[in-house]
């Protein structure tokens, strides 16, 4: 326990893990309140100008006017909305023309249009082709909860032609999504995008704190005295890791402790119940609410943090120094995203699911594998990314551990 404590304070100690762990509690509340100031809504003056507002004003603004359709979602709201869409239209024409009023836009159309995009989606054809709002009718509004099995059976089948086993896994997935929907203004899929991004950083920062650990020593010498001394070797491997284990756990549990209240307290607690149905696509195979993919992409953070620093600590201790294992951590910390942007073939998304940082990133994360479509295939067997994703991290993290402490053991100094 003393040399736990010792070495624990040796990590603390230094000037660039406090100014890491600082950053990293300064960006819990930027990253929070960063798409509440993207939030923009353009009003009337009253004087037949407009006005722009943002931030909380236009976040308040946007709850006050869509709270007549807030809560559950009934076919009934279904029906409603949609007839207070086609009258509008009828009344003053195509709401995409620059002369459309935006007095009328704005009490007329804003109010019910999410619900619209969703009718209009779910009765897209075979083809994916998605009709007009003013075709629809009644019974198609009445119809939304049904129409939206038969839509994923369509969209799985444009999306996976190829593979019957990813269509079935699809529609069995969806078959426990529960319904009705729950809708509550004010938080959108933009702002949960952040709660991966930051996800992102902060593993960013702890790999800056990792990647030095083992290999600072070596590039100094002092690694030679050290495993000379009674607790050289697996104990003092042991122990580094331990100290930095919970360092890294600990700032996790803060950071995003703090990130989630202020998150959540700016958009509205009340906005986790909302289903990603809604806000994000009818066919979200995930039953999952707001609140539910917060806890999902946070828990998978996590695993994702710990699994890339098992990973980071193993290049340390194989790496002679820092700049070589600082280097090497992050190629393979933006590597998924890298792969992702360059190429979307099997072999490649399948690495960047397996790698340890596999979860974590910009449109490859964990968060859009929850969100998307996609499937790996293997042969006609078919995989979904987030439960490979799981997998492999859970996987990563004692088999980079053990071999960080083995690597460790076996070094020789030259």
């Amino acid at each position: 326990m003393r040399l736990f404590c010792l070495e624990l304070k040796r990590v603390l100690g230094t000037r660039s893990t406090m100014i890491i762990l600082a950053v990293a509690l300064l960006l819990s509340v930027w990253m929070a309140y960063l798409p509440v100031s993207y939030v923009t809504l353009t009003l009337p003056d009253g004087n037949g100008g407009e006005t722009k507002i943002a931030g909380m004003q236009a976040l308040q603004e946007t709850k006050q006017r869509r709270s007549e359709y807030s809560g559950e979602i009934t076919p009934e709201k279904m029906q409603q909305a949609l007839e207070q869409y086609q009258k509008t239209v009828e009344q003053y024409g195509d709401p995409h023309e620059e002369d459309f009023p935006l007095d009328v836009d704005m009490e007329q159309l804003f109010p019910v249009s999410h619900l619209v995009r969703r009718l209009v989606e779910v009765n897209a054809d075979e083809t994916g082709m998605a009709p007009e709002a003013a075709a629809l009718t009644a019974e198609d509004a009445a119809r939304f909860y049904e129409q939206c099995e038969i839509h994923i059976g369509d969209l799985m089948k444009l999306e996976q032609r190829k593979y019957p086993d990813a269509q079935q896994q699809a529609k069995e997935l969806y078959s426990e999504v529960e319904q009705p929907f729950y809708y509550y203004p004010g938080y959108t899929t933009d702002a949960l995008e952040y709660v991966g991004m930051y996800v992102f950083l902060l593993v960013f920062l702890c790999t800056l704190v990792a990647a030095p650990i083992f290999s600072s020593e070596y590039q100094t010498g002092a690694d030679d005295i050290l495993r000379c001394t009674k607790h050289g070797r697996i104990r003092l491997a042991v122990t580094k890791i331990a100290a930095l284990l919970l360092l890294f756990v600990t700032l996790f549990a803060v950071c995003m402790a703090i990130f989630t209240v202020v998150s959540n307290t700016l958009f509205g607690w009340e906005c986790r119940q909302t289903s990603l149905q809604i806000i994000h696509s009818a066919a979200t195979l995930v039953n999952l609410t707001l609140g539910g993919a917060q806890n999902w992409i946070t828990g998978m953070g996590l695993l994702s943090l710990l699994a890339t620093a098992s990973f980071t600590l193993f290049l340390s201790s194989v790496c002679r120094t820092n700049v070589k294992a600082l280097g090497t951590s992050l190629v393979f910390l933006v590597g998924p995203s890298i792969c992702y942007m360059l190429t979307n073939g099997q072999l490649v998304a399948w690495l960047r699911c397996l790698l340890p940082s596999g979860a974590i990133g910009m449109t490859n994360s964990f968060t859009y594998a929850i969100l998307g479509f996609e499937f790996l295939h293997m042969g006609q067997t078919c995989f979904w990314p987030p439960i490979v994703m799981f997998v492999a991290e859970l996987v990563a993290i004692p088999l980079f551990l053990a071999l960080t402490v083995r690597c460790y053991q076996k070094h020789i100094s030259r």
